[in-house]
């Protein structure tokens, strides 16, 4: 329940960041490029200023004001950010006053969905911990505490399968073999298999490898 709460949560956060972001080209394209939407620093500062207009008057630092006020990371370069392309924009579009109110409301929901995020990773880690077989899955490479949560909620019993390759076959990781009559060893990819297990192994494996990366950097 808990992690397909969390994927109704994120979906809701997706589908209104590019709500957004369709606001901010009819208030100000340059705005729109220059910020980071999925940024949480953004959404503060787009929840109570949203046009060049409003930026300009506001200033330095009584956008850094707001910004550490609400313990926005990285204030002073977003600041700066939006004063620059605050400053390309002097024309007012139409229905930007609209498109304002409506932009400070969504950025307002999205951080109240940032935290709801947050506090269902939290619980689900809680619940996690719980399940049995915990320490196993955790013990996997690239398994955090979501991923270990979508495996969980993909595999069940890791006990129901009798060995690795049924598990790799499961998840579509293992080829199918095609044998006719005399003919052996053909191979195929899998047709049937756990679409989301998978995608739980690709989340892993990138996440190990980010690892591997940055640990080389």
């Amino acid at each position: 329940m808990l992690v397909a709460h969390r994927a109704d949560l994120v979906e809701d956060w997706v589908r209104t960041i590019n709500r957004l972001r369709r606001l901010m080209v009819g208030i100000s394209p340059v705005l729109e490029r220059a910020l980071t939407f999925t940024n949480v620093a953004t959404l503060v500062l787009i929840s109570a200023y949203q046009t060049p207009e409003q930026i300009r008057a506001a200033g330095r630092e009584q956008l850094l004001a707001h910004l550490r006020r609400h313990r926005a990371l990285n204030a002073v370069k977003l600041a700066d950010q939006a004063l620059a392309a605050a400053a390309l924009q002097g024309l007012a579009l139409p229905g930007q006053d609209t498109a304002a109110a409506l932009a400070s409301e969504l950025a307002t929901h999205l951080l109240d969905l940032h935290n709801r995020i947050k506090t269902t990773d939290k619980a689900i880690e809680d619940a996690l911990d719980e399940h049995p077989q915990a320490s196993i899955i955790r013990s996997l490479p690239g398994m955090g505490a979501l991923a270990a949560a979508e495996f969980t909620v993909a595999v069940g019993d890791l006990s129901t399968f009798a060995s690795p390759d049924h598990l790799a076959a499961y998840a579509g990781l293992a080829p199918a073999a095609r044998d006719s009559g005399k003919r052996s060893g053909n191979l195929r990819r899998p047709q049937r298999y756990n679409r989301r297990l998978r995608h739980v192994f690709y989340m892993a494996a990138l996440a190990t490898l980010h690892l591997v990366t940055a640990r080389r950097s």
